[in-house]
């Protein structure tokens, strides 16, 4: 296994580092599951019967200017790991659809900026799996298995992403 991948970055003098959002996959729940968590990522895989997919693409562990917390959810009834960049959706897959909050994986954009790419939603009600990918024609695939088309989730970098900087207006 390849070591964790993080990649500096500057915003305005403020130094900020991407990690990578894991990705793997569980055949026999199903479920998805993505942790910025390399070491997470690894138990899961050695110990928790899943497959590593890669790297999904590139999130800020922490908040910076014009990102949102991204969520992750865990229902043990449906086995199924949920993201979310919205808050009322968290509370609500909470306090009504048996979900456990688990914190968050990161903090992704709600607005598309330089250097981001629309980090599509899936859901299958048959697999009660929720599905997360960069790439539209991985979206389209999934939706031909059974996958519904839930939007986008928010904005992240690409897994290959590797700018030195990122000038963003804080408004100063």
């Amino acid at each position: 296994m390849s070591q964790p991948h993080t990649t500096s970055e500057s915003k305005e003098g403020q130094a900020y580092e991407l990690y990578s959002l894991y990705r793997a996959w569980s055949s026999s729940c199903p479920d998805h599951f993505y942790t910025n968590n390399f070491d997470e990522w690894e138990n899961a895989i050695n110990n928790l019967g899943y497959k590593g997919e890669g790297i999904t693409g590139k999130i800020p562990k922490n908040y910076i200017p014009d990102t949102t917390p991204f969520y992750r959810l865990y229902s043990a009834s449906a086995t199924d790991h949920f993201y979310t960049a919205n808050k009322a959706e968290m509370e609500n897959a909470f306090q009504n659809l048996g979900y456990t909050p688990e914190g968050t994986v990161g903090y992704i954009y709600t607005c598309q900026i330089k250097g981001t790419n629309p980090l599509y939603r899936l859901y299958s009600s048959y697999a009660t799996d929720h599905f997360y990918t960069l790439s539209e024609s991985e979206s389209k695939s999934a939706q031909g298995t059974g996958y519904a088309y839930e939007g986008i989730a928010g904005y992240i970098y690409p897994s290959d992403y590797s700018a030195c900087e990122v000038t963003v207006d804080l408004g100063e």
